[in-house]
């Protein structure tokens, strides 16, 4: 019963964080416009009042951004790890989340965060994602759980690619930091989720899927729409060819190379410097 209770509280709490939080913060950051219609009358010429209007909307969603960030900032972090569905860190993680989801649903929003240096070395700094100055990211990207990404110096990110380091998995929110080395590049359209870890110098052509917990060694590169699979350890200048299928929990080690449109198996064992011309189920 003192669990029900708990549990109780705590979606009425999510919910009214979900219904509240956005229209809140929103208001909150168009003040400085709703005052200046207020009072624009005290300005002395039309100059003024034009310029004044202006920079109160340039500023309006600058200052809904900057909230979001010190509403994370000050919300305690969720561990990596596994956790309880209705525990008391699962319902951190939904209100976190759902903070958040007002940059990351609003394209407007999340492409002046990603695309306005400035605003992102700020921004991401107090959210707590790091070398924020130094990566590229292109449009509608969409980086979830800030504070669990690490991307290296001189890394691109292409347009409207995920990355996730969560999942909810039977019963379980699953936090997972992400780590994509130093001079990537990442293509367009790619899901990168939870656990996953890129080496430096790696290429990763568009469309392609990793999936939980895969490891690519450095200088390794994947060509356009594969999809590799869960616990998958790729070794280093590892070459995979285009719309190829790995399977989970298998190990390709250093100098492979994967011709295209081929099927690799689940637990498969892949040498040193073997070339893979034909399907391996």
């Amino acid at each position: 019963m003192k669990r029900f209770k708990k549990v109780l509280l705590m979606e009425i709490i999510s919910i009214i964080t979900l219904v509240v939080n956005k229209p809140f913060l929103h208001i909150i950051s168009i003040t400085p416009f709703i005052w200046g219609i207020i009072y624009i009358n005290k300005f002395d010429n039309n100059v003024s009042k034009f310029f004044f209007i202006a920079i109160s909307l340039v500023f309006a969603p600058v200052i809904l951004l900057l909230l979001v960030s010190i509403i994370l900032r000050l919300l305690p972090r969720v561990k990596n790890g596994n956790h309880r569905i209705f525990s008391g860190s699962y319902y951190l993680w939904i209100i976190r989340d759902f903070t958040y989801e007002i940059l990351t649903t609003s394209h407007f929003l999340n492409n002046l965060l990603i695309r306005t240096k400035p605003i992102r070395n700020i921004i991401y700094s107090i959210m707590g994602l790091k070398n924020s100055n130094y990566f590229i990211l292109g449009n509608d990207v969409k980086l979830l759980d800030p504070d669990k990404i690490k991307i290296g110096k001189y890394t691109f990110i292409g347009i409207n690619t995920l990355i996730a380091p969560h999942i909810i998995r039977a019963n379980r929110l699953i936090l997972k930091e992400i780590n994509i080395g130093e001079k990537c590049i990442v293509g367009a359209f790619c899901k990168i989720l939870s656990g996953t870890k890129v080496g430096s110098h790696c290429r990763i052509d568009s469309h392609v899927i990793l999936n939980n917990d895969v490891e690519i060694g450095d200088n390794s590169i994947i060509y356009a729409g594969t999809n590799v699979d869960n616990n998958v350890m790729i070794g280093k200048r590892v070459i995979i060819g285009k719309n190829c299928i790995v399977g989970s929990n298998t190990v390709i080690e250093d100098n492979v190379t994967i011709g295209n449109y081929l099927r690799i198996g689940s637990n498969q064992y892949i040498k040193k410097n073997s070339k893979i011309t034909r399907d391996m189920l």
